[in-house]
């Protein structure tokens, strides 16, 4: 395969429909574009299975719907959630059927979440610092911090131990701790490869981080060019969509690091990209980085929860994540980090990071030594400072529901089970819409291949502002999210949604399209 390059600006002609009115002028690695622009001729089981039924009427269609949610081994978990009963938007409350596909976005609360934090406000009230060290009226030891939490989460992201995952911060705080021990810059082999467009609070960190460094040390910059200035374009190089095409190939990721091995230190790439809905080939990906000395660092805020993971097995180098969609923890709740037991007993100097007192082993945490330091073997090495236990609560809540999955199916991964019902209720989304919504308006920017992508369709309306879609949708009880101009995002997700939902959001869709 061989490749092109083109610049990104303000005028690039391949930014997938987005608003952008400012941007950095990286260079952007595109494949070979092919003959015909011919992505992917997989049809989706679905489609087969109907395809000489065509003229199904909208009640035997529902008659699917309902089969397959007869059907579905995941049906009771829908209970464990509080579903919205008020839109905002257009100041609708007390509903008790609206449709909620806004999963990517912000999760849904599981039942026991206000339960569990009133138990740890209960215990602040009654206790005060005593609550730190019991567990009594099914409370959380607050000194132990994410301890109750890491066997579950360690399952849903492939860790090897409890120790390769730790619970803190925000996503964007852990990238920046992360950066600053993973990201090792020597002479030409210093850049960071990014998808292009990733979620902007990842450009920013990676650019802030950049321009950090250079502030702080300025001979650190490659200057092989004669140039001590900082050039961001230096720094970052991007993989794209090829043109004519939608989403990134994962195959151009993983020639974009062989091409440029000798330049590139660290990948950054995000499990699941938040706009096209692409599921990238992280083993492949990580593979890659290991044969070619690169870091592999991975961005799983879209993926977690929503894909299945095994990140020791693949040997990702480091990740990082938030809580708030698929795990349903909670808005802006805690994010969670993936280190690599290889690096588990390193120490400051052969892994240098920023430190505090719960990075320190417990034992010794409340000493008054400050030179010496027992880090936490693992992750755990890299958290800073306790966390807020009502944050805990809500996941804990969450972490129950993976749980009872676990139990319900105890020879199967948590994520193998979600998965399962996942493909077949996006499959049932896009056959629907293929079906239902006419080709000249409607075009689906997630691949089809349900290999390369999760639970989410990123749908293209051509010449149909998606906030006009959006409202309309609102009043017909349907929460989805937009990306201006044209685009919207629908994600199913399989511990909540029901295929029923699925055919009322398509049969709303075509209504709203009809009556523009």
């Amino acid at each position: 395969m061989s490749s092109t390059s083109s610049v990104v600006g303000n005028t690039d002609d391949n930014n997938n429909g987005l608003e952008i009115k400012k941007n950095y002028n990286f260079t952007v690695f595109r494949g070979k574009q092919e003959e015909n622009n011919q992505i992917e001729k997989k049809r989706n089981e679905l489609s087969l299975k109907y395809e000489n039924n065509k003229m199904l009427t909208n009640e035997e269609m529902k008659e699917i719907a309902k089969e397959f949610d007869n059907l579905d081994e995941l049906k009771d978990f829908r209970k464990e959630f509080n579903f919205p009963t008020e839109i905002p938007e257009i100041e609708m409350s007390n509903v008790n059927n609206i449709i909620y596909f806004c999963g990517n976005s912000l999760g849904l609360q599981p039942k026991q979440t206000s339960e569990y934090i009133q138990r740890e406000l209960n215990k602040w009230s009654s206790m005060a610092v005593g609550g730190h060290f019991t567990d009594k009226n099914k409370t959380i030891k607050w000194f132990e911090g994410d301890e109750p939490l890491r066997e579950t989460f360690k399952k849903i992201v492939g860790a090897n131990s409890v120790n390769e995952i730790t619970i803190m911060n925000s996503l964007t705080v852990n990238l920046h701790l992360l950066l600053s021990t993973f990201y090792k810059p020597v002479g030409k082999k210093c850049k960071i490869l990014m998808e292009e467009y990733p979620f902007p609070s990842d450009m920013h960190a990676v650019t802030s981080h950049l321009l950090t460094r250079y502030i702080n040390n300025k001979d650190w910059i490659n200057k092989e060019e004669g140039n001590d200035k900082l050039c961001m374009e230096d720094y970052i190089l991007l993989v794209g969509p090829r043109k004519g095409e939608n989403f990134i190939r994962s195959e151009d990721v993983i020639e974009c690091l062989r091409e440029n091995h000798e330049e590139i230190a660290l990948s950054l790439i995000g499990g699941v990209h938040f706009l096209s809905g692409v599921c990238f080939d992280m083993k492949s990906i990580a593979k890659t980085c290991n044969e070619l000395n690169i870091v592999c660092g991975m961005d799983l805020a879209h993926a977690v929860g929503n894909v299945p993971l095994y990140l020791h097995d693949w040997n990702v180098d480091f990740a990082c994540w938030c809580s708030y969609k698929y795990l349903n923890g909670g808005p802006g709740n805690l994010s969670m980090i993936y280190v690599n037991e290889k690096y588990s007993k390193k120490s400051m100097e052969e892994l240098p990071r920023f430190i505090g007192w719960f990075g320190r082993d417990a034992k010794s945490r409340f000493t008054l030594d400050t030179v010496t330091f027992d880090l936490r073997e693992g992750a755990g090495g890299f958290q800073i400072s306790n966390i807020c236990p009502f944050n805990v609560a809500c996941l804990l809540a969450s972490s129950d529901v993976y749980d009872k999955v676990d139990k319900q199916f105890p020879n199967e991964s948590i994520m193998e089970v979600l998965r399962r019902k996942s493909v077949k209720l996006t499959n049932y989304l896009e056959w629907l819409l293929e079906k239902e919504i006419n080709e000249s308006i409607l075009e689906i920017l997630t691949p089809k291949d349900t290999t390369k992508r999760g639970c989410q369709l990123s749908i293209r309306l051509r010449g149909i502002d998606s906030e006009f879609v959006k409202h309309q949708l609102f009043k017909r009880h349907i929460i989805v999210d937009t990306r201006r101009p044209d685009v919207i995002r629908v994600a199913p997700v399989p511990l909540y949604n029901q295929f029923m939902e699925v055919y009322e959001f398509v049969m709303a869709l075509k209504e709203v399209i009809a009556n523009k």
